[in-house]
């Protein structure tokens, strides 16, 4: 079983923890459903490892960041 933790933000002054479980079958087929196994993925999921490894990225604090 994999035990993961996932944090949700709802807004500024709310924070709590969620914890699930789920085996690894079960998040290789829900990869598998989200199309995390076609080649087009795993081709884009390649370039973008290359590219982090050149130092080609830009951390950002907000996905509003994106709009500028």
């Amino acid at each position: 079983m994999i035990q993961t933790e996932v944090t949700i933000e709802p807004g500024q002054h709310k924070k709590f923890m969620v914890s699930f479980t789920m085996d690894a079958d079960a998040l290789e087929r829900l990869a598998g459903h989200m199309g995390g196994f076609n080649p087009p993925f795993l081709l884009a999921l390649e370039e973008a490892e290359k590219d982090y490894k050149a130092g080609k990225y830009t951390k950002i604090q907000s996905s509003q960041e994106l709009d500028d």
